[in-house]
Protein backbone atom coordinates (compact mmCIF):
# COMPACT_ATOMS: atom_id res chain seq x y z
CA UNK A 1 0.00 0.00 0.00
CA UNK A 2 1.08 3.49 -0.96
CA UNK A 3 2.70 5.67 2.11
CA UNK A 4 0.21 8.39 1.51
CA UNK A 5 2.34 10.42 4.33
CA UNK A 6 5.13 10.71 1.98
CA UNK A 7 6.18 13.98 -0.28
CA UNK A 8 8.64 14.61 -3.00
CA UNK A 9 10.34 17.88 -3.45
CA UNK A 10 12.49 19.84 -5.44
CA UNK A 11 14.30 23.02 -4.00
CA UNK A 12 16.74 24.98 -6.06
CA UNK A 13 19.88 26.46 -5.07
CA UNK A 14 18.21 29.92 -4.37
CA UNK A 15 15.77 28.26 -1.93
CA UNK A 16 12.56 28.34 -3.86
CA UNK A 17 10.30 24.99 -3.56
CA UNK A 18 9.60 24.89 -7.09
CA UNK A 19 7.94 21.20 -6.68
CA UNK A 20 5.90 19.78 -3.83
CA UNK A 21 4.23 16.63 -5.19
CA UNK A 22 1.65 14.71 -2.04
CA UNK A 23 0.48 11.44 -2.85
CA UNK A 24 -3.46 10.68 -1.77
CA UNK A 25 -5.75 8.42 -1.93
CA UNK A 26 -8.99 8.91 -3.49
CA UNK A 27 -10.60 7.72 -0.13
CA UNK A 28 -9.10 11.07 1.48
CA UNK A 29 -11.06 12.81 -0.92
CA UNK A 30 -13.97 14.91 -0.49
CA UNK A 31 -17.13 14.44 -2.32
CA UNK A 32 -16.28 17.77 -4.10
CA UNK A 33 -12.97 17.29 -4.77
CA UNK A 34 -13.31 13.45 -6.06
CA UNK A 35 -16.09 14.74 -8.79
CA UNK A 36 -13.96 17.53 -9.59
CA UNK A 37 -10.26 15.03 -10.14
CA UNK A 38 -12.42 12.23 -11.92
CA UNK A 39 -15.39 13.73 -13.49
CA UNK A 40 -17.22 11.09 -14.79
CA UNK A 41 -14.50 8.48 -14.85
CA UNK A 42 -14.37 6.39 -12.01
CA UNK A 43 -11.88 7.39 -8.54
CA UNK A 44 -8.27 5.87 -9.27
CA UNK A 45 -7.09 4.61 -6.33
CA UNK A 46 -4.21 6.80 -5.72
CA UNK A 47 -3.07 9.67 -7.16
CA UNK A 48 -0.30 13.10 -7.07
CA UNK A 49 -0.86 16.44 -6.73
CA UNK A 50 2.21 18.96 -7.26
CA UNK A 51 1.91 22.52 -6.25
CA UNK A 52 2.66 23.25 -9.89
CA UNK A 53 -0.84 22.13 -10.86
CA UNK A 54 0.52 18.41 -12.47
CA UNK A 55 -1.42 15.18 -11.17
CA UNK A 56 -1.51 12.07 -12.16
CA UNK A 57 -3.45 8.85 -11.31
CA UNK A 58 -1.29 5.80 -11.75
CA UNK A 59 -0.21 2.70 -9.80
CA UNK A 60 3.47 3.46 -9.57
CA UNK A 61 3.22 6.72 -8.36
CA UNK A 62 6.96 7.23 -6.58
CA UNK A 63 8.16 6.77 -10.12
CA UNK A 64 6.10 8.95 -11.86
CA UNK A 65 6.67 11.23 -9.57
CA UNK A 66 9.77 11.13 -9.37
CA UNK A 67 10.55 11.56 -13.53
CA UNK A 68 8.08 14.62 -12.62
CA UNK A 69 10.57 16.29 -10.77
CA UNK A 70 13.44 15.58 -13.27
CA UNK A 71 11.01 17.61 -15.76
CA UNK A 72 13.40 19.85 -17.95
CA UNK A 73 15.04 22.82 -15.86
CA UNK A 74 14.26 25.39 -18.70
CA UNK A 75 10.68 24.77 -18.62
CA UNK A 76 8.55 27.42 -16.71
CA UNK A 77 6.71 26.34 -13.37
CA UNK A 78 3.59 27.58 -11.93
CA UNK A 79 2.62 27.90 -8.67
CA UNK A 80 -1.04 27.18 -8.03
CA UNK A 81 -3.62 27.60 -5.53
CA UNK A 82 -7.39 26.66 -5.86
CA UNK A 83 -10.22 27.04 -3.73
CA UNK A 84 -13.94 26.46 -3.54
CA UNK A 85 -16.86 27.10 -1.33
CA UNK A 86 -20.58 26.83 -1.44
CA UNK A 87 -21.80 29.63 -0.03
CA UNK A 88 -25.55 29.72 0.76
CA UNK A 89 -26.57 27.29 -1.87
CA UNK A 90 -28.17 23.35 -1.18
CA UNK A 91 -25.00 22.04 -3.61
CA UNK A 92 -21.44 22.92 -4.72
CA UNK A 93 -21.90 23.47 -8.71
CA UNK A 94 -18.53 24.88 -9.22
CA UNK A 95 -15.57 23.23 -10.37
CA UNK A 96 -11.78 23.34 -11.20
CA UNK A 97 -8.41 21.98 -11.90
CA UNK A 98 -5.09 21.99 -14.14
CA UNK A 99 -2.86 19.82 -16.10
CA UNK A 100 0.84 20.27 -17.08
CA UNK A 101 2.68 18.21 -19.83
CA UNK A 102 6.31 18.03 -18.34
CA UNK A 103 7.66 17.25 -22.19
CA UNK A 104 6.35 20.22 -24.01
CA UNK A 105 5.94 22.66 -20.46
CA UNK A 106 2.18 23.48 -21.59
CA UNK A 107 -0.07 23.63 -18.64
CA UNK A 108 -3.82 24.43 -18.75
CA UNK A 109 -6.72 25.81 -15.93
CA UNK A 110 -9.94 25.59 -16.01
CA UNK A 111 -13.09 27.18 -13.58
CA UNK A 112 -16.50 25.80 -14.58
CA UNK A 113 -19.24 26.57 -12.93
CA UNK A 114 -22.51 24.53 -13.04
CA UNK A 115 -25.85 26.51 -14.37
CA UNK A 116 -28.42 27.02 -11.75
CA UNK A 117 -30.21 24.64 -10.20
CA UNK A 118 -30.25 21.79 -12.36
CA UNK A 119 -29.86 18.25 -11.28
CA UNK A 120 -26.53 17.43 -13.00
CA UNK A 121 -24.99 21.21 -13.20
CA UNK A 122 -21.93 19.90 -10.53
CA UNK A 123 -21.60 16.93 -12.74
CA UNK A 124 -21.36 19.08 -15.99
CA UNK A 125 -18.64 21.61 -14.61
CA UNK A 126 -16.89 18.64 -13.11
CA UNK A 127 -16.66 16.52 -16.29
CA UNK A 128 -15.82 19.42 -18.51
CA UNK A 129 -13.14 20.26 -16.63
CA UNK A 130 -11.67 16.93 -16.42
CA UNK A 131 -12.20 16.92 -20.13
CA UNK A 132 -10.75 19.99 -21.40
CA UNK A 133 -7.71 20.10 -19.45
CA UNK A 134 -6.25 17.02 -21.21
CA UNK A 135 -7.67 18.16 -24.44
CA UNK A 136 -5.92 21.36 -24.30
CA UNK A 137 -2.43 19.91 -23.53
CA UNK A 138 -2.37 17.80 -26.63
CA UNK A 139 -4.15 20.27 -29.40
CA UNK A 140 -1.18 21.24 -32.22
CA UNK A 141 -2.82 24.75 -32.12
CA UNK A 142 -5.43 26.96 -30.14
CA UNK A 143 -5.01 24.57 -27.31
CA UNK A 144 -8.10 26.62 -25.12
CA UNK A 145 -10.68 26.55 -28.06
CA UNK A 146 -9.93 23.05 -28.93
CA UNK A 147 -10.09 22.03 -25.02
CA UNK A 148 -13.32 23.94 -24.72
CA UNK A 149 -14.89 22.61 -27.38
CA UNK A 150 -13.83 18.22 -26.33
CA UNK A 151 -15.28 19.63 -23.52
CA UNK A 152 -19.05 20.67 -25.01
CA UNK A 153 -18.95 16.92 -27.12
CA UNK A 154 -18.29 15.26 -23.36
CA UNK A 155 -21.32 16.94 -22.15
CA UNK A 156 -23.38 15.98 -25.16
CA UNK A 157 -22.15 12.68 -24.86
CA UNK A 158 -22.83 12.30 -21.33
CA UNK A 159 -26.54 13.78 -21.93
CA UNK A 160 -25.26 16.80 -19.36
CA UNK A 161 -26.54 19.56 -21.40
CA UNK A 162 -30.60 20.07 -20.98
CA UNK A 163 -30.01 18.90 -17.09
CA UNK A 164 -26.70 20.21 -16.22
CA UNK A 165 -24.77 22.51 -18.65
CA UNK A 166 -21.91 24.70 -17.14
CA UNK A 167 -19.93 27.71 -17.89
CA UNK A 168 -16.28 28.17 -18.03
CA UNK A 169 -13.06 29.70 -18.52
CA UNK A 170 -9.94 27.92 -19.40
CA UNK A 171 -6.25 29.34 -19.63
CA UNK A 172 -3.20 27.47 -21.53
CA UNK A 173 0.10 28.57 -20.80
CA UNK A 174 2.93 28.20 -23.81
CA UNK A 175 6.29 28.04 -22.62
CA UNK A 176 8.32 31.31 -23.69
CA UNK A 177 10.54 31.44 -27.14
CA UNK A 178 13.32 34.09 -27.02
CA UNK A 179 12.81 37.38 -26.68
CA UNK A 180 8.98 37.01 -25.36
CA UNK A 181 7.43 35.56 -22.18
CA UNK A 182 4.95 33.18 -21.45
CA UNK A 183 1.74 33.40 -23.91
CA UNK A 184 -1.37 32.72 -22.00
CA UNK A 185 -4.48 31.49 -24.47
CA UNK A 186 -7.48 32.01 -22.90
CA UNK A 187 -11.28 30.69 -24.38
CA UNK A 188 -14.50 30.66 -22.41
CA UNK A 189 -18.41 30.79 -21.94
CA UNK A 190 -20.67 33.17 -19.74
CA UNK A 191 -19.57 34.83 -17.11
CA UNK A 192 -16.61 33.02 -15.58
CA UNK A 193 -13.37 35.45 -15.15
CA UNK A 194 -9.43 35.65 -16.21
CA UNK A 195 -7.50 38.60 -14.80
CA UNK A 196 -3.92 39.29 -15.16
CA UNK A 197 -1.93 40.87 -12.74
CA UNK A 198 1.21 42.26 -14.02
CA UNK A 199 3.60 45.06 -13.15
CA UNK A 200 0.77 46.01 -10.10
CA UNK A 201 -1.57 46.40 -13.32
CA UNK A 202 -5.08 44.19 -13.05
CA UNK A 203 -6.21 43.51 -16.21
CA UNK A 204 -9.51 41.71 -17.62
CA UNK A 205 -8.46 38.84 -19.97
CA UNK A 206 -12.31 38.11 -20.39
CA UNK A 207 -15.93 39.83 -20.25
CA UNK A 208 -19.16 38.41 -19.44
CA UNK A 209 -20.83 36.46 -22.16
CA UNK A 210 -24.44 37.98 -20.21
CA UNK A 211 -28.07 39.74 -21.15
CA UNK A 212 -27.30 41.92 -18.58
CA UNK A 213 -23.88 43.04 -20.39
CA UNK A 214 -25.67 43.01 -23.77
CA UNK A 215 -28.05 45.58 -22.35
CA UNK A 216 -24.99 47.65 -20.92
CA UNK A 217 -23.46 47.33 -24.43
CA UNK A 218 -26.44 48.49 -25.88
CA UNK A 219 -27.13 51.46 -23.71
CA UNK A 220 -29.34 50.32 -21.56
CA UNK A 221 -29.09 51.87 -17.64
CA UNK A 222 -27.11 50.12 -14.88
CA UNK A 223 -30.41 49.56 -13.07
CA UNK A 224 -31.83 47.35 -16.07
CA UNK A 225 -28.90 45.58 -17.04
CA UNK A 226 -28.53 44.48 -13.19
CA UNK A 227 -31.29 42.74 -13.46
CA UNK A 228 -30.18 40.50 -15.90
CA UNK A 229 -26.34 39.54 -15.39
CA UNK A 230 -27.47 36.13 -13.63
CA UNK A 231 -28.46 35.15 -17.55
CA UNK A 232 -25.93 33.76 -19.57
CA UNK A 233 -25.79 34.07 -23.31
CA UNK A 234 -23.18 31.06 -24.23
CA UNK A 235 -22.37 27.98 -22.55
CA UNK A 236 -19.62 25.02 -22.63
CA UNK A 237 -22.81 22.45 -23.68
CA UNK A 238 -23.68 24.57 -26.91
CA UNK A 239 -20.56 26.28 -27.67
CA UNK A 240 -19.46 27.08 -30.95
CA UNK A 241 -16.17 28.89 -32.29
CA UNK A 242 -18.05 31.46 -33.42
CA UNK A 243 -19.60 32.81 -30.20
CA UNK A 244 -16.81 31.68 -27.63
CA UNK A 245 -14.84 34.22 -25.75
CA UNK A 246 -11.50 33.94 -26.59
CA UNK A 247 -7.90 36.20 -25.97
CA UNK A 248 -4.25 35.99 -25.87
CA UNK A 249 -1.17 37.45 -23.50
CA UNK A 250 1.90 37.50 -23.11
CA UNK A 251 3.76 37.87 -19.88
CA UNK A 252 7.31 37.25 -18.02
CA UNK A 253 6.09 36.57 -14.44
CA UNK A 254 2.27 38.41 -13.76
CA UNK A 255 -0.41 36.60 -11.97
CA UNK A 256 -2.91 35.30 -13.77
CA UNK A 257 -6.84 33.93 -11.65
CA UNK A 258 -9.40 32.61 -13.14
CA UNK A 259 -12.61 32.61 -10.92
CA UNK A 260 -16.66 31.89 -11.14
CA UNK A 261 -19.16 34.76 -10.80
CA UNK A 262 -19.71 33.82 -7.12
CA UNK A 263 -16.04 35.89 -6.46
CA UNK A 264 -16.24 38.17 -9.81
CA UNK A 265 -19.33 39.77 -8.58
CA UNK A 266 -18.72 40.04 -5.26
CA UNK A 267 -15.38 42.01 -5.38
CA UNK A 268 -14.86 45.24 -6.76
CA UNK A 269 -12.08 45.73 -9.32
CA UNK A 270 -9.90 47.40 -6.25
CA UNK A 271 -10.78 44.97 -4.00
CA UNK A 272 -9.28 42.53 -6.61
CA UNK A 273 -6.77 44.29 -7.64
CA UNK A 274 -5.47 44.40 -3.72
CA UNK A 275 -5.83 40.95 -2.45
CA UNK A 276 -3.94 39.41 -5.67
CA UNK A 277 -1.07 42.44 -5.02
CA UNK A 278 -0.93 41.85 -1.62
CA UNK A 279 -1.04 38.13 -0.86
CA UNK A 280 1.99 36.25 -2.14
CA UNK A 281 0.95 32.48 -1.13
CA UNK A 282 -1.44 31.82 -4.44
CA UNK A 283 -3.88 29.20 -2.11
CA UNK A 284 -3.92 31.68 0.99
CA UNK A 285 -5.11 34.25 -1.99
CA UNK A 286 -7.28 31.54 -3.74
CA UNK A 287 -9.24 31.00 -0.24
CA UNK A 288 -9.39 34.95 0.80
CA UNK A 289 -10.79 35.64 -2.73
CA UNK A 290 -12.95 32.85 -1.64
CA UNK A 291 -13.99 33.60 1.88
CA UNK A 292 -14.53 37.34 0.55
CA UNK A 293 -17.02 35.89 -2.20
CA UNK A 294 -19.18 34.15 0.00
CA UNK A 295 -19.37 36.42 3.05
CA UNK A 296 -22.56 38.04 2.48
CA UNK A 297 -26.31 37.52 2.04
CA UNK A 298 -27.18 34.28 -0.44
CA UNK A 299 -24.13 34.06 -1.17
CA UNK A 300 -23.52 31.74 -4.56
CA UNK A 301 -20.61 29.15 -4.74
CA UNK A 302 -17.30 30.91 -5.30
CA UNK A 303 -14.35 29.06 -6.75
CA UNK A 304 -10.85 31.07 -7.80
CA UNK A 305 -7.60 29.87 -9.01
CA UNK A 306 -4.36 31.90 -8.77
CA UNK A 307 -1.80 31.26 -11.09
CA UNK A 308 2.05 32.36 -10.24
CA UNK A 309 4.81 31.30 -12.94
CA UNK A 310 8.58 31.44 -12.23
CA UNK A 311 10.99 31.09 -14.47
CA UNK A 312 14.64 29.83 -13.66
Amino acid sequence: MIDTSRRLTFTTAAGLLLHDVRLATADELDDFDRQRLFGAEPSSPTLARCRCGWTRKADDLITVAGIHLQRDPGLPVHHVGGHSAIGSRSRNADSYGSAVDDTTGIAAFAVADGIGNQPDAAKAAAVAVTTALPAALEAPDNPAVVGMLAARDALQCHDLVYDGDTVMVLAVSRPAVPGRGITWDLAWTGDCEGWLLDDNELTPLTFPHTKGQALRESGYPESVAARHDNVVLTTVGTADPATLGTSTVTTDRGRLALTSDGVGKALTHSELHETLSEITDPRECAEFLVGFGVDRPRADNATALVIDTHRR
